[in-house]
């Protein structure tokens, strides 16, 4: 071991403002329902108490400074305390935008923590005008974000805003070597060329040692190796003076080794002893530092690997690519897999991944080189199937979940078919990884991207961190490998077994893998299946291979009878809609968790009342009322103590956030039940609820009601409701949304409706009068922006003026005539939007889209635009990804493979809004009549086309369609339950009209009919 110089040209700091001198300086925050308290104590100048009371909010301190920011600057805090994970987040605010670090899961403990924060890794969270870096400094922050909740302190032992001359930047300084082979000295260690080298004398031991400017913590570190890599090496580092070792161990088989530092703190120098290979000399390529990042896993290492190993040997997202995938559970199950689009299995929300591989003669085939091509059971039902197709092979892998004597448990079965007329011989690797399915970037509300892995046991049976078991039929053993040794696909790659059947990992990063031989003749397939345990489940999971085909049959009887009947023909559909229809009905069900309806059973496992209007919905028109009546008592629960309805709701409770259209949504989506579920019972039990909902929106609005809302600009928010971020459009800046407004319209009228229902009369006629004066100001309002902004088309809020037709499309598919009937220009706006939508789809090279803009589709229908309604659900359908799981993500990319956040899979908002569409332009309510045909275009039933829908249920009963076209006429069947003022068959051409052999006349409103079943027949004009 060579001496190493003293660390003594460290980037020195040219200002340091400490933040804790004065504690009287801070003060606390906190959301509404979290309890905060802050105090002195000694050793702690400030201490922070705080109960999250069950509340997914936030509590912390904060303080005020005026400071510009320099080119480089650190926030340095030590920190103790104790309590349960939450998110860290320290905020640095400029005016009103704000810049964020945030470290999930941090758990505040004794001896405190040291972190230090480089302005690279503080990040722009939200404002009015986003920026890389602040200008000015004029806040500080230091928050815990509800993540498990519960109660606890947090203890600021130091705080200081330390500022640099220049950008804080990681430099290694004094590169030194015990020896070189000339011509590759140190330096080209550290040169950015992967094709140049360090090269140490043949058969000595090499040392090779840096220094770090200025001293930081760090995730690892990476050596990429020359032509010869080491048979040993040793890796030791210096932290406040001291060293210690970090590694002693034989490289993993590849191209490189990646050493974790873990919570070594703050490192100043590292050494690294590397023993060559017998009559070799050792070479390294490049040195590679990995930036400590906030969550602390190992991603870092598994994305270089990724890197420098063939494509395949990691998952895709390891390689900056995009990945899909698709939900499996059991109808009324709690336990929710992810399959990837490559065959991925996802265990559990924190990760775990199975997967396969296949090996044919000496190859090892990944998803990377193969076909691959997904399906679903009858194309509808949400039990998935990945399709690998070889050169001389094909592979079927599929999971499902299934309920066993009272528990749940995966099934795993990969069947493997040799279509050509030689045989073939090999193996069929199912690999375990501590990957996530979702990519690294689709981090929202989730742990870390990898779950940790920290003990394997191997035999027939995978024990995984003492909970989960692994069990494979026919019997084979499992192998694994420690993240220090490497990882289990590179050892795949490499040709070899891994080494190990017990594995004890620190780093959380083991991995395991098993292999079924397989000798195939001409035309023949064998199938494997695997049983995988969760930790809830007590008894051995070699038990539930002796009923395998019996519950992998159960699953799918179970997902035939959650899932309504119907029929459904579309002349000229691409595909099947039934399919598509049933597919997305079953993974809205899927997502579900207890009562709680969520969009998504990941990033998105959350219940948003916004989301679960649009869900619960299309539920009820598919008579599904069961899931929707349990979700209004759930969700009721979690009424604030001052009436508002929560925007959202999850484990860790009710989010304070202020977005104002959930009042409205809880109230129209109980309206909505009463109606179609015909049932009086739940509203009742409610009404509670319903009477301090209508209440809090009445204080709301009055918040803009006063005098200094009657004058000058201000006239804009004149009985609206207050700011709020609850449109996403809006997330980064509250403002005055028309959004929260309509949706308060549309509840105020169902409330209005229940109360009478329910015999409340006076209240009935004073929520109506209510609603009638808010309708005014608010179209007030927008006709007063549209001329101050000289708008041609609605403008979406009060304070920006900016044109949003997705958002103001609820206006129409709500049916708030008092709005949508206003002299405004609202085909302008939907003209535009479709411009807009068509030029971006055909000229401009458009990046991305969010598909709940099938919501427009609902709003053309209504204006008459048929065709401009069939095209936009048309584009949106065919961007299902992928196209053979009939799922939307939540944002649509035009490169599929572009590494950015989509949300979740399947989206079952997405899925809603598009459903809901769909249905509009065949039926919907119009007040007390239903409309029929308004979206359906004459094409649709040219001679020989025929079109079905039905049963679907209605405010009023059932109802069903059946239409054909002839070469003289047009023939409607309508049957169901007949509304209080009738259906309006909406179709403008031909000639003369008869309804069950009687001619009628045509109005402007449609054809009128009186009552059930209906046969209606139009002669079809000359020429069409």
């Amino acid at each position: 071991m060579i001496p190493l110089l003293a660390v003594a040209s460290l980037v020195q700091a040219s200002a340091t403002v400490p933040l804790l001198n004065t504690a009287e300086a801070w003060w606390p925050v906190a959301a509404e329902g979290v309890q905060v308290e802050l105090t002195s104590t000694p050793p702690c100048p400030l201490l922070v108490r705080y109960n999250f009371h069950h509340v997914a909010g936030w509590a912390g301190a904060a303080t005020a400074l005026d400071l510009a920011a320099p080119p480089g600057f650190a926030v340095l805090l030590r920190v103790s305390g104790k309590g349960t994970p939450n998110t860290l987040e320290v905020k640095l605010k400029d005016g009103e935008n704000v810049f964020w670090h945030v470290r999930p899961a941090f758990l505040p403990r004794q001896p405190a923590q040291e972190l230090w924060i480089p302005h690279q890794l503080i990040t722009f969270a939200w404002g009015p005008q986003a920026a890389e870096r602040p200008a000015r400094i004029s806040g500080v922050e230091v928050v815990l974000s509800a993540q498990s909740g519960g109660e606890g302190e947090l203890c600021l032992q130091a705080l200081e805003l330390q500022t640099f001359s220049t950008p804080v930047k990681l430099a290694l300084t004094n590169l030194q070597a015990s020896s070189s082979a000339a011509p590759h000295p140190p330096s080209l260690a550290r040169d950015g060329n992967p094709a140049t080298f360090w090269q140490g004398k043949e058969g000595e031991l090499a040392t090779l040692s840096w220094e770090l400017v200025p001293q930081r913590p760090l995730a690892g570190l990476v050596l990429h190796w020359g032509p010869t890599p080491p048979r040993h090496l040793r890796v030791r580092v210096q932290h406040q003076g001291e060293w210690g070792w970090l590694a002693d161990q034989a490289p993993p088989p590849g191209p490189l080794a990646a050493i974790p530092f873990g919570e070594v703190g703050t490192i100043q120098a590292c050494a690294v002893e590397l023993q060559p290979p017998p009559g070799g000399a050792v070479a390294v390529a490049e040195v590679e530092l990995a930036e400590a990042i906030p969550s602390g896993e190992l991603t870092w290492a598994w994305e270089r690997w990724a890197r420098a190993t063939p494509r395949g040997t990691f998952p895709r997202a390891l390689s900056s690519q995009q990945v899909y995938w698709t939900v499996t559970a059991l109808p009324e199950g709690e336990l929710k897999l992810l399959v990837s689009e490559d065959g991925a299995v996802e265990l559990d929300p924190r990760g775990i991944t199975l997967e396969p591989m296949v090996q044919v003669g000496e190859r090892l085939f990944t998803w990377a080189d193969v076909e691959i091509s997904q399906h679903l059971e009858q194309n509808s039902l949400p039990l998935p199937e990945v399709r690998w197709r070889g050169p001389d092979w094909q592979l079927r892998w599929a999971a499902r979940v299934a309920r066993w004597a009272g528990w749940e448990v995966v099934l795993l079965r990969g069947c493997l078919g040799n279509p050509t007329g030689s045989p073939i011989r090999g193996k069929l690797w199912v690999l375990l990884r501590p990957f996530r399915v979702p990519p690294p970037w689709a981090s929202l509300n989730l742990p870390a991207p990898v779950a940790p892995v920290v003990r394997l046991e191997a035999n027939s049976t995978l024990q995984v961190n003492g909970q989960w078991q692994v069990v494979g039929y026919p019997p084979t053993s499992w192998r694994c490998v420690p993240f220090t040794s490497g990882e289990v696909g590179v050892w795949l790659r490499a040709g070899l077994s891994p080494p190990s059947q017990r594995v004890e990992d620190p780093h959380g990063g083991a991995s395991a893998a098993a292999a079924w031989p397989f000798d195939l003749p001409p035309g023949e397939k064998r199938c494997w299946q695997l049983v995988v345990a969760p930790p809830a489940v007590a008894k051995p999971a070699e038990e539930v291979l002796v009923h395998w085909s019996q519950l992998w049959a159960q699953a799918q009887r179970e997902w035939e009878r959650a899932l309504p009947t119907f029929e459904l023909a579309l002349p000229g559909w691409p595909g099947s809609p039934v399919e598509l229809v049933r597919a997305n009905l079953a993974f809205i069900l899927a997502h579900r968790h207890g009562a709680a309806l969520q969009p998504g059973s990941r990033q998105y496992a959350r219940q948003w009342i916004r989301d679960a209007h649009g869900i619960g919905l299309v539920l009820l028109r598919f008579g599904l009322f069961h899931p929707v009546r349990q979700f209004l008592h759930h969700f009721a629960r979690f009424q604030f103590a001052d009436g508002r309805i929560p925007c959202c709701v999850d484990r860790r409770g009710a989010d304070p956030v202020p977005e104002h259209d959930s009042h409205g949504q809880f109230l129209a989506l109980l309206g909505a039940y009463t109606a179609y579920a015909g049932e009086i019972a739940t509203a009742s039990a409610l009404w509670p609820q319903v009477e301090r909902t209508v209440d809090a929106l009445f204080r709301l609005r009055g918040q803009r009601l006063g005098a200094p809302f009657q004058a000058g600009d201000a006239q804009h928010f004149f009985g609206l409701l207050p700011p709020s971020i609850s449109h996403e459009g809006y997330s980064a800046f509250p403002v005055h949304s028309y959004w929260d407004n309509l949706w308060a319209l549309a509840g105020l009228r169902e409330a209005a409706w229940l109360a009478h229902r329910l015999g409340h009369f006076p209240q009935a006629e004073v929520w109506t009068q209510q609603g009638e004066s808010w309708a005014r100001d608010l179209l007030t309002s927008m006709e007063r922006v549209r001329r101050h902004h000289q708008l041609p088309f609605v403008p979406a809020s009060a304070d920006l003026g900016d044109e949003d037709p997705t958002s103001l499309a609820v206006a129409w598919n709500l049916n708030l005539t008092a709005v949508t009937g206003a002299s405004l220009p609202w085909r302008e706006t939907f003209q535009r939007a479709l411009e807009h939508r068509r030029r971006r789809h055909r000229e401009a090279p458009w990046v991305e889209y969010t598909p709940y803009e099938a919501r427009v589709a609902g709003a053309l229908v209504r204006l008459g635009w048929r065709e401009e309604a069939w095209e936009l659900l048309r584009v949106i359908a065919q961007d299902r990804r992928p196209p053979g799981w009939q799922g939307w993500p939540e944002v649509i990319t035009r490169d599929p493979r572009l590494p950015k956040f989509v949300g979740d899979m399947p989206h079952g908002w997405i899925a809603a809004e598009f459903l809901n569409a769909l249905l509009d332009t065949l039926a919907y309510p119009e007040g007390d009549s239903l409309r029929v045909a308004a979206g359906i275009p004459e094409r649709f039933l040219a001679p020989g086309q025929r079109l079905a829908v039905g049963p679907l249920a209605t405010p009023w009963g059932w109802c069903s369609l059946h239409a054909e076209g002839t070469p003289t006429r047009y023939v409607f069947s309508l049957a169901g339950t007949t509304p209080p003022a009738g259906i309006w068959l909406d179709w403008p051409w031909g000639g003369e009209v008869r309804v069950n052999g009687h001619v009628v006349q045509r109005t402007a409103a449609g054809i009128h009919l009186t009552q059930l079943p209906a046969q209606v027949v139009i002669g079809r004009l000359k020429g069409r």
